[in-house]
């Protein structure tokens, strides 16, 4: 009995997940469809290596627990998309597409900067409204600022890998 019981569970899991990732990718292909695909090719171009930069290295740098590189990393990213930000406002889908768009989400979601995460907030929670951009970076960053806060999450988007060691230590697993 209880193994058919498992089994059920994972099977309406696998089902929710799916309907999950279906719904997203039509939502994404509504942006699109509202949006077009970007009309500033080089500020695109530019977005999508910041991108590449910050996975490469993040994949890289978390199986080596290096984090003050990946730091300095993402304080040099963070000073591009300010940048970016200021010369061309915040990269909407219709001006950079939808895949340069979400890139910049996540280069402002691993900023260390709460603070132009914190000015941010506001303009890009208008975006999302106006169905300018992506939405679900919203969640993480509004959970990254309350924890750098010492605040509770609001979204439960925040963790910490916490090793056995750690915890034995007295680790918090707080972000």
């Amino acid at each position: 009995m209880k193994a058919g019981l498992l089994i059920g569970f994972f099977f309406c899991a696998t089902l929710l997940a799916q309907d999950w990732q279906s719904q997203m990718e039509a939502r994404a292909e509504e942006l699109v469809r509202k949006n077009g695909p970007g009309k500033n090719a080089a500020v695109k171009k530019q977005l999508l290596a910041m991108r590449e930069e910050d996975q490469a290295l993040r994949l890289k740098l978390f199986a080596s627990r290096d984090n003050g590189t990946l730091e300095k990393i993402d304080r040099k990213l963070t000073a591009r998309l300010k940048r970016i930000v200021a010369r061309h406002g915040w990269p909407t889908v219709d001006l950079v597409g939808i895949e340069a768009s979400q890139a910049a989400g996540l280069i402002l979601v691993h900023s260390p900067d709460h603070d132009f995460q914190r000015t941010m907030l506001p303009t890009l929670t208008k975006l999302a409204e106006e169905e300018r951009i992506v939405p679900s970076d919203i969640a993480i960053m509004t959970d990254k600022i309350l924890v750098s806060e010492g605040k509770l999450q609001r979204f439960g988007s925040q963790f910490r890998f916490q090793s056995d060691e750690d915890a034995a230590c007295g680790g918090s697993g707080a972000p």
